[in-house]
């Protein structure tokens, strides 16, 4: 399993960041974000989402 975590901002308030966790399970997710930019799931995020700017990401082991 691999964990894709999103830094994001408010646009209305932007010193205002909190941190979005997407653990994964499916290999094709789980390649994608290990081998390169999990694009279509950061897109996703963003769409469903529309407050919020989206200011880094990562993938890795999911946190505990």
């Amino acid at each position: 399993m691999v964990e894709l975590v999103v830094l994001a901002c408010l646009v209305t308030r932007p010193q205002l960041c909190e941190e979005f966790h997407m653990p994964f399970l499916q290999p094709m997710v789980v390649a994608e974000c290990v081998t390169r930019q999990p694009t279509f799931e950061i897109v996703r995020w963003a769409s469903e989402h529309p407050g919020w700017t989206i200011r880094k990401w990562t993938c890795g082991p999911p946190s505990t």
